[in-house]
């Protein structure tokens, strides 16, 4: 379960960023009063929500540091052995069906053509060989 604009819950403001389901999904609409009086009733559960945002707000200072002093490749590669998984002794990355080169290039804060190129440098550095990718 992943929970989003939560955050424009305590600013009293809408969400502005953008959400896209990749695969089939169910989503809950929790009105803010719904959330904010459990929270401002329960020491543990107000707790519990200052330590969720806490973390979201050390993971985008990350994501600011990622894409602000990696190159594209080194993204690829770290993105890469993220979702890697031993296979008949080499590391191989499964590709979703809805992992689309432009779906990759937005996760690497990238474009496609640049990200071709990334991809096209690991290949000839031999860190990367790229099988069945036809359908992108």
């Amino acid at each position: 379960m992943e929970i989003f604009s939560d955050i424009a819950v305590f600013i009293g403001k809408p969400y502005t960023g953008t959400v896209t389901a990749l695969e089939k999904m169910d989503a809950w609409v929790v009105p803010a009063e719904r959330m904010l009086t459990p929270v401002k009733n329960h020491t543990d559960l107000a707790l519990a929500v200052i330590r969720r945002l806490s973390a979201c707000v050390l993971h985008y200072v990350g994501l600011v540091e990622t894409l602000s002093l990696r190159s594209v490749e080194a993204r690829l590669e770290h993105t890469l052995l993220c979702y890697a998984v031993w296979q008949d002794g080499e590391l191989v990355v499964p590709r979703r069906e809805w992992t689309t080169f432009d779906e990759m290039a937005v996760r690497l804060g990238t474009v496609r053509d640049v990200l071709s190129r990334a991809m096209k440098t690991l290949e000839a550095e031999g860190l990367l060989s790229v099988k069945n990718m036809s359908s992108c």
